[in-house]
């Protein structure tokens, strides 16, 4: 399936598709576009929190990622390495953040070229902040599942994450 394919647009189609040609496959199709659009209820939950917080989704990432890094250091290479961005929109970003008073950039003294990355206090409190009401969010979305339909959700979406690539024979 192409990766810009936008199931929400596409899917009723997809589906009427599948039901006409009396594909074995509606139900998956079915049931795919029900995963998609929670899926897309718990990004548009995250977008929601993330505007509160007056953070962007790049600049979430990183304090996210700092923060999760520790007092370990990282460095701007690593942040945009780990998060699969260009290293000029962690540059932009990071600058962003550290104007905000985010994070602090500090040059590393045995290679100067090397700019570690840390959080100050606000972005601490900032990146917990947002994680929590995000936290809290998924909660009031997954309110309505038993513990039961929780573990089938878990072990049902592995598997499809783990699932080969279908062949485009």
């Amino acid at each position: 399936m192409p990766a810009n394919c936008d199931l929400a647009i596409a899917g009723p189609a997809l589906l009427d598709i599948a039901r006409k040609t009396g594909s074995v496959h509606s139900a998956g199709c079915e049931a795919l576009l029900e995963l998609v659009n929670a899926a897309d209820r718990l990004r548009s939950e995250l977008r929601r929190e993330l505007s509160q917080a007056k953070l962007s989704h790049t600049g979430f990432n990183i304090l996210a990622l700092v923060h999760q890094n520790g007092s370990a250091p990282i460095g701007t290479g690593g942040i945009a390495e780990q998060l699969e961005l260009s290293p000029q929109t962690v540059s932009a970003a990071l600058a962003r953040l550290e104007m905000a008073g985010l994070i602090t950039l500090a040059r590393q003294p045995t290679n100067r070229r090397r700019i570690n990355v840390s959080l100050t206090i606000a972005g601490t409190a900032t990146i917990r902040a947002a994680l929590e009401r995000i936290e809290a969010g998924v909660a009031r979305l997954m309110h309505v599942l038993s513990p039961e339909d929780l573990r089938q959700l878990k072990g049902v979406s592995s598997r499809l994450a783990l699932a080969p690539p279908a062949s485009d024979s």
